[in-house]
């Protein structure tokens, strides 16, 4: 969940996604058939694999996330599109119908593959604390690149996966506008808790 906000933010900002239609899991097996460990704690390693919606973006109705770790490195075949060398620890790797750019995190430039001259882009030099202050001063909630509109429906796709592991192995169907899961009913008693006596929050 952690990780999730800081490499998954890239596709999301950059392709105007917006919460996932389906979700789909692959777990540690020791994990799963452990009653214990599968009450208490999460899997050493995990494949979840979105689907989202396509847009104007994308050249198909969809757009498929896949998000490893515990040492989960994509096939061999996708790691063949940078060349067969070694990938990053942690990053990001995004397939598109013209290329591949390779993301290492943190901190490290990106990459494209196939390697070609691409037209140089300026960025503007950002700060968060400045973003924060500035749409403050401003009034204009839109500012901040890490903004509510952005960051809300991030936080749910990464929610909706930590639920999945929860059932490995089974698509769940997810409506957003619902805020529910419409093929596996158990997944919904996961979306929210029964707070303490004096504790409640009107709404959740």
């Amino acid at each position: 969940g952690d990780m999730g906000c800081h490499i998954m933010n890239t596709p999301f900002l950059v392709m105007d996604m917006a919460a996932p239609i389906n979700i789909k899991s692959t777990v540690e097996p020791a994990w799963a058939k452990n009653p214990k460990r599968f009450k208490e704690v999460f899997p050493q390693w995990e494949i979840i694999e979105y689907t989202f919606p396509g847009n104007k973006h994308t050249e198909g109705d969809t757009i498929k996330l896949t998000w490893s770790d515990g040492g989960k490195y994509p096939p061999k075949a996708v790691q063949a599109l940078v060349g067969g060398k070694k990938l990053p620890s942690q990053g990001m790797m995004a397939i598109g119908t013209e290329g591949v750019l390779l993301l290492p995190h943190p901190g490290i430039a990106p990459k494209i593959y196939p390697k070609k001259r691409l037209p140089r882009v300026k960025f503007e030099n950002t700060n968060h604390y400045y973003h924060w202050v500035d749409a403050i001063l401003k009034n204009d909630p839109d500012m901040p690149l890490s903004r509510f509109s952005f960051t809300g429906q991030l936080s749910e796709a990464i929610s909706l996966g930590v639920i999945s592991l929860r059932f490995p192995g089974q698509d769940l169907k997810w409506d957003s506008a619902a805020m529910k899961f419409t093929n596996v009913k158990e997944a919904n008693a996961l979306l929210k808790r029964t707070y303490r006596k004096g504790w409640e929050e009107k709404g959740l």
